[in-house]
């Protein structure tokens, strides 16, 4: 039976905090840089880096939605990049999702690519020089719409599986309308769990591992109902060694922040405005002003801007 946990609409919060260090906070800038562009029909949406060609650089892994493929170019460790390697021949229906592991375990990192149009899933080995080998082709139920992929060891054997969000089906008794996935230890038993955001019932799904690839009956965080859901991931935002749960709330221009106690459950939902029309599939959380506190950055689709509100280490973020 369904576990259904409901939080309250979100609490307002004030404080005041003074810190004391002897480390001068470093000024956030950042210089401006074209460093891969696509011609204007193409609408990108996501990408990764990974060292693909074992070059000690990070290269890009760009999809693009309506060209149905796939472009990798890499990097020359001069802030420019070399002739792309295209993937093509992959049937998606609004862009490719894909997730880079090494799936053979010979220290390459491999690609795995969902085909909505298909429901497969395409398994690409890497060769190690930036070049990739046809693997094999996995067939996954009828009407799959996988809208985001991530690997992890579920079965604690040292092999990594794999997990798809479908935003059309069923599985694992989840309804249809999952946007968004992470892979994350909610309560620290040291078994992979995950966080699935389903964007048309407007809420979180954890589901607790138990180490041998089944999980826990689902427990539900419920949204409020005006609210759509865009991203989200997880880190510790107020530095008490529980992972945090982050979203964005695209609708009310928000970043929603539900503080976790450790154990998978969480306090009640802090909301901060974004100042964005924040329509963005990609959500991150790092410290980019060197002060030991996370911030986080976000992409905006049609307006092409970058969003970014930066952290003051107890769980809550400047405006």
């Amino acid at each position: 039976m369904m576990k259904t946990t409901t939080l309250p609409t979100y609490e307002n919060v004030s404080r005041t905090t003074s810190f004391v260090t002897k480390e001068t906070e470093c000024q956030l800038a950042f210089e401006s840089s074209i460093i891969f562009s696509q011609k204007s029909s193409v609408w990108l949406y996501f990408f990764d880096v990974v060292d693909f060609n074992q070059g000690s650089y990070l290269d890009l892994v760009v999809p693009t939605a309506f060209n149905n493929n796939i472009t990798i170019p890499p990097n020359n460790g001069n802030e420019t990049f070399g002739a792309s390697l295209n993937i093509w021949n992959i049937t998606a229906l609004y862009g490719t999702y894909f997730v880079v592991a090494d799936v053979n375990n010979d220290c390459r990192s491999d690609l795995v690519i969902s085909n909505s149009y298909t429901s497969t899933l395409q398994v690409l080995l890497g060769t190690g020089n930036g070049s990739f080998k046809q693997y094999s082709l996995v067939s996954l139920a009828p009407s799959n719409q996988s809208m985001s992929m991530t690997a992890g060891d579920f079965h604690d054997d040292g092999r990594l599986d794999l997990i798809s969000a479908n935003y059309m089906t069923s599985y694992l008794g989840i309804v249809s309308g999952l946007s968004s996935i992470i892979v994350v230890d909610l309560n620290n038993d040291h078994y992979l769990d995950f966080v699935a955001m389903d964007a048309i019932q407007n809420n979180l799904k954890l589901f607790l591992g138990n180490g041998d690839g089944t999980f826990q009956n689902q427990t539900t965080i419920l949204m409020e109902y005006n609210s759509y859901l865009g991203s989200l991931v997880a880190a510790d935002f107020n530095n008490d060694n529980c992972l945090d749960i982050a979203m964005l709330d695209i609708l009310n221009h928000r970043l929603n922040v539900f503080l976790g106690y450790g154990n998978a459950s969480f306090k009640s939902m802090l909301p901060f405005i974004t100042g964005h029309y924040n329509t963005s599939r990609s959500l991150v959380a790092a410290d980019f002003n060197s002060d030991r506190y996370l911030d986080v950055a976000f992409a905006n689709d049609f307006t092409g801007d970058i969003g970014m509100m930066l952290g003051n280490g107890n769980g809550t973020f400047k405006a």
